[in-house]
Parts: structure tokens; sequence; C-alpha cells
């Protein structure tokens, strides 16, 4: 593992070097050379970014392993720099790039409680997207199984991550049914058996019910 992500991250340096020659190139031409050529570089981004997709090792019994990029790894491993670093460059497509279970880097932090992950990945979606429906789409955005980042730190009893994520959640609209649900079942679970745990789904039942009677309230 650490081999092949020693080569993705050579291969990713390449790519960095394509995009600073696109970009001094770009420098010296009229805006529409420069739209041209920023309209060549995205697809070469993609392709490459996609090539580099490895085993996250978070596969269930039942289904192969999750693959992932790079910064899907960095989301899971709360790797602040490499995870900024990719945001910067790739910005937009760093944030809808998804691994094979449709899990981007949000889903990965608020899955894995890096809730410092979670509030850098929310700071780049403002500055790229503002308060804007493109921002609330991102943080609503679903996987495969059709779970919201959210759903997936309140499944996870990762606390810090489900107030990031309530904290940072501009609409009137915003369900917090299904991370309820998720929550009420993991307490149910765990009431009996790990009474520690079920308090961390106690403090989300809370801070979901909450959400919910603000947006009720405006």
């Amino acid at each position: 593992m650490q081999l092949y992500r020693s080569i993705n991250k050579y291969i990713f340096g390449i790519t960095l070097l394509v995009i600073i020659q696109y970009a001094n190139a770009a420098n010296s031409k009229s805006d529409s050379t420069q739209k041209s050529l920023i309209e060549k570089t995205i697809p070469k981004i993609k392709e490459t970014t996609n090539e580099l997709f490895y085993g996250l090792g978070y596969g269930e019994d039942t289904r192969p392993e999750e693959q992932g990029t790079e910064i899907h790894q960095a989301a899971i491993e709360n790797d602040i720099k490499t995870l900024g670093m990719f945001l910067k460059l790739f910005q937009d497509h760093a944030l809808k790039s998804k691994t094979s279970y449709g899990n981007n880097c949000l889903h990965l932090s608020a899955r894995t409680g890096s809730a410092e992950s979670v509030d850098l990945i929310l700071d780049e979606a403002r500055l790229i997207y503002g308060k804007s429906e493109l921002y609330i789409s991102f943080i609503l955005s679903k996987n495969s199984d059709n779970l919201t980042a959210l759903d997936l730190a309140s499944r996870s009893g990762h606390v810090e991550a489900v107030k990031k994520l309530l904290e940072n959640t501009y609409t009137a609209n915003f369900d917090t049914k299904s991370a309820l649900k998720l929550a009420s079942f993991q307490l149910n679970s765990f009431s009996i058996v790990n009474p520690t745990h079920a308090k961390k789904f106690s403090k989300i039942i809370k801070l979901l019910k909450l959400k919910s009677m603000s947006q009720q309230k405006s």
C-alpha cells in the first residue's frame, strides 16, 4: 500500500507540473485562449485522477473492497496537509470525486469521525461555492447506499463531525430524519451492551432534534 501511494504521489507531482505549464502558457495568452487552455487541462486532471484509484480497505464482507484515490485516503486518515493540497488544486473536481461506493471526501471524513477534515472540506466548499445551492447540494450528496455525510457520521457515533455538519448547513429544508433514524437504531443496539458508546448516540439524537426544531421556527 505504501509503495502504491508513493507511486500515486509521483504521478500527482507530474500532473501538477502539467497544470503549471498550462497556467504559465495561459498567462501570456488572451482571455479566450486562457479559457481554451483551461478547458483542455480539466479533462487531463480528471483522467489522471481516475487512474489513481486504489483500495481503501473499507469493503464489507458482502462487497468488494472500496476503491478510491489519494484525496479519499487523506480524508479517512485526517491527513490535513494532503487533503488541503488536493482541495486547493482541484477544487470542484476534488469535492465531487467519488469512490467506488459513491463516497466523496466529506462522506469519508464524516464516516471516520475526522472532525478537522470535515471542517477543512466545508471551509473549502464555501470558498468554491459560496452559500449557494451547489454548496447545499454538496453537503446533501448521497453515496451508493443513499446516505449523506450526516447519515454516516450519525450512524458511526461521531458527535463532533455531526456538530460540524449541522453548524455549516444553511437551508431550511435540511432533512435530519434519516440521520435521526440511524442514530436511534444504534442507540437501541448499544443501550445494554455498551452504555458508554450509547451516550454518543444520545448526544447526536439531541443535536439532530435541536436542528429540526430550529428549522421549524425559522
